[in-house]
């Protein structure tokens, strides 16, 4: 059965991180990339490791609107609002 494409992931890094705003701002943008790709593929029936399937993330926007940490619990709450056409 194929599912709507929204998720909800909760992440954290596994140990305490320095307190650098820069470097969280920096893994809170990389890690946030993680779900997108599975999250458009639910509609599809797909998953995202299927042999043959090449996906990439092409774009994605963030505003940090006050400081977070990354070694907090963080929750991801991803809509995918179109994928058709092959993008």
């Amino acid at each position: 059965a194929n599912a709507a494409p929204v998720k909800q992931v909760w992440m954290r890094a596994t140990d305490r991180l320095p307190d650098d705003p820069g470097l969280h701002q920096a893994l809170l943008a990389y890690i946030s990339d993680y779900e997108l790709i599975g999250t458009v593929t639910l509609p599809h029936g797909l998953h995202a490791t299927r042999e043959g399937l090449q996906m990439a993330s092409l774009d994605h926007a963030m505003w940090f609107h006050h400081p977070a940490r990354v070694d907090g619990w963080l929750l991801f709450d991803l809509e995918s609002p179109a994928a058709a056409g092959g993008r």
